[in-house]
């Protein structure tokens, strides 16, 4: 009978280091390293390491610290409440995506299609909702260099801001003063038509971002 691991033997997760490479990341490995996707499989990192030595750039089998909060958003306020100790699950998400470009509109849109997850760990985050994970450096690489290939306009992946929405539809003063005072939001031209101005700008933000501004103008009314 075999001993098990240490971490394993104690219910822990292994080192970031002495994961697998899941079938994904080992493609990825291979075509940002140039060895053959046969001499990655299966292994770890450290494996690899040590094997590959001389062979590939070492940075590629460093790690990046990823950071994040979990929140809840209260639907009262609209504000975000931190969730204390969850259990966050980590994947690796793989999409295709279908372009929307409307022509009335200065904006476009992508939605994800035949999209492939793989599990790569958990964690827990910690009394105030925070967590960090591990990211191998060549999968961070192999996503800046996806971006590169179709960044082919400068403003191409920037997200507008909701002054951009509304002032694309004008309920703001066009221009107006700029950070840190955006000017103030004709909250009566919203409401013009049974709401529809307000209806046409949460159909832009999505039904998240839509729900804070109606909670944002609400408290704007009653202060």
């Amino acid at each position: 009978m075999s001993k098990l691991p240490q971490h394993e033997a104690r219910g822990e997760q292994p080192a970031p280091d002495q994961m697998k490479l899941t079938a994904r990341q080992a493609a990825r490995l291979s075509k940002v390293s140039g060895v053959a996707v046969e001499q990655i499989k299966g292994h770890t990192i450290a494996d690899l390491a040590n094997k590959l030595r001389w062979h590939v750039d070492p940075n590629l089998f460093l790690f990046r610290q990823i950071c994040g909060q979990v929140v809840k958003t209260d639907p009262g306020t609209g504000i975000d409440l931190p969730v204390p100790f969850a259990t966050v699950n980590v994947y690796d998400t793989d999409c295709d995506f279908l372009g929307y470009f409307p022509l009335d509109l200065p904006w476009a849109w992508f939605f994800p299609l035949f999209c492939e997850r793989e599990f790569l760990g958990s964690t827990i985050a910690d009394e105030c909702g925070k967590f960090c994970v591990w990211i191998p450096r060549f999968d961070i690489d192999w996503i800046l260099r996806w971006r590169l290939e179709w960044d082919c306009d400068p403003i191409f992946w920037i997200k507008p801001s909701i002054w951009d929405i509304l002032r694309h539809l004008e309920l703001i003063p066009v221009p107006y003063p700029g950070p840190p005072d955006p000017g103030p939001i004709r909250i009566g031209e919203l409401m013009k038509e049974n709401g529809r101005p307000l209806q046409k700008i949460i159909e832009l933000l999505g039904p998240e971002r839509g729900t804070q501004l109606q909670v944002a103008l609400r408290n704007a009314a009653v202060t």
